[in-house]
């Protein structure tokens, strides 16, 4: 473990308060840095079984005569929630026409699955454990629901994909977007399409395992079907957190990348800081003009401490940019959960790079981040936010994804909100703070 423990109390705190994790029984990330006598599992069965099968589905569905009654035993769907897609690479599970997955779903998949029709279901699962279920089709079928979707619907007009974090379970991916399309799509027309991708959740010691194995293979994954994002509809993405390094690994493992997506919102970007500098992104465009892309082979530092060689491969900005019209960073100087990226990425040779500048979040030294932003292609196209006088919500002031202030500027750049104000303004561009 490579995290500098700022003291022994926090230390003892981490140690009293991590769950055992099963013995490494997953394959481990093979391209991703450091690796650990650990696994993706969280300890437990799926949805918490011990050994019982029912109508030779395990966990599945019991018949009323043996259900009735017995409600700790799942199969009900008391208090049903649907929203129309998600993906994930959580391992499923499949169920007559559908698929499941849930808290206790302890595996991933070998590629990125799309499904259509999501019921969340609170007590399916054994012990009134919640399971998830969709209709898995392919990624071109569902390219071409989800346009459909969109394009039928006198609600939405924009497909917003959210990234979430580390420390992520189901539950709160699926909730993330169906409260925001229940109480807030009809007034900012997005549809929220969820991105669950496998990580530890449910024990404390996830950040480093998740970093370098997890989210690696997340962003390899999702890059391997990108080409679902190319749609005839409006797409952008926000990505929270950890969330923000796996849209990274995305972006830079595209062969051919050009614009998929109208805005990024990189919102407490668990990222290092120095993201859209010149020094990070040699291969960016020194004028205003984009030369086309120009990928080279992988840039890595050939010698490194603790900070894997992943996160020393240059032009991650740049690759970034390629996928989008415009990225946005949200940023807040009282992110304390992004303290933990600081006690995880040390080194001492960064590629030539200052070590600061990797270890450092993007999400907390916005400022200092933009003041690294020289090159005319970036400042034209990345624009930072400063949420650190905003009402972040409390607590570690790092959960503010889907709270008013950053909903209200996601709407503020959708590119017909855009135009409007345009025209409103009289101008030809609007101009972006």
């Amino acid at each position: 473990m490579k995290a500098f423990v700022k003291s022994l109390p926090l230390y003892l705190w981490v140690a009293a308060a991590t769950k055992p994790v099963a013995a490494a029984d997953l394959k481990q990330d093979t391209q991703s840095g450091p690796k650990h006598s650990t696994s993706d599992r969280v300890g437990a069965q799926k949805d918490g079984r011990i050994g019982l099968e029912v109508s030779g589905v395990r966990g599945g569905k019991f018949p009323t005569s043996l259900g009735a009654g017995w409600g700790w035993l799942g199969g009900g769907c008391e208090g049903e929630k649907t929203i129309p897609f998600m993906v994930t690479n959580v391992k499923l599970t499949e169920a007559g026409d559908e698929h499941y997955w849930g808290f206790y779903s302890d595996n991933f998949e070998e590629e990125m699955k799309f499904l259509k029709n999501i019921r969340y279901c609170p007590d399916a699962g054994w012990m009134s454990s919640y399971r998830i279920y969709g209709e898995l089709i392919s990624p071109e079928a569902y390219k071409r629901e989800v346009e459909s979707h969109v394009e039928s619907s006198d609600v939405y007009d924009h497909v917003l994909y959210a990234i979430h974090g580390v420390n992520n379970e189901p539950k709160s991916s699926f909730d993330g977007a169906f409260n925001f399309n229940d109480n807030r799509g009809a007034a900012t027309k997005y549809l929220v399409i969820p991105i669950n991708w496998r990580n530890r959740w449910g024990t404390t010691s996830t950040y480093e395992w998740d970093r370098n194995n997890s989210a690696p293979r997340a962003g390899r994954q999702l890059a391997a079907k990108s080409d679902v994002f190319k749609s005839s509809v409006s797409t952008s993405v926000m990505c929270h957190s950890q969330g923000n390094w796996v849209f990274r690994v995305m972006a830079q493992n595209i062969q051919g990348p050009e614009q998929m997506f109208e805005n990024v919102f990189m919102v407490a970007a668990d990222a290092r800081m120095d993201m859209f500098s010149t020094e990070f992104n040699p291969e960016a465009p020194q004028d205003m003009e984009a030369k086309g892309n120009t990928d080279s082979d992988d840039l890595l530092a050939e010698n490194y401490l603790d900070i894997p060689e992943i996160e020393l491969r240059l032009n991650g900005g740049y690759a970034i940019s390629k996928l989008t019209s415009h990225t946005h960073v949200l940023w807040n100087r009282r992110d304390g959960a992004l303290d933990t990226r600081e006690w995880f990425q040390m080194g001492i040779d960064c590629g030539g790079i200052d070590c600061s500048r990797v270890m450092r979040a993007l999400g907390r030294v916005g400022d200092e981040s933009e003041a690294l932003t020289t090159l005319p292609y970036f400042m034209s196209r990345v624009t930072y936010h400063d949420f650190t006088a905003t009402d972040t919500g409390g607590g570690n002031e790092h959960s503010y994804q889907w709270l008013q202030p950053a909903v209200d500027l996601y709407v503020q750049y959708k590119p017909d909100e855009m135009l409007l104000a345009n025209k409103l303004l009289g101008e030809d561009n609007l101009k972006i703070d």
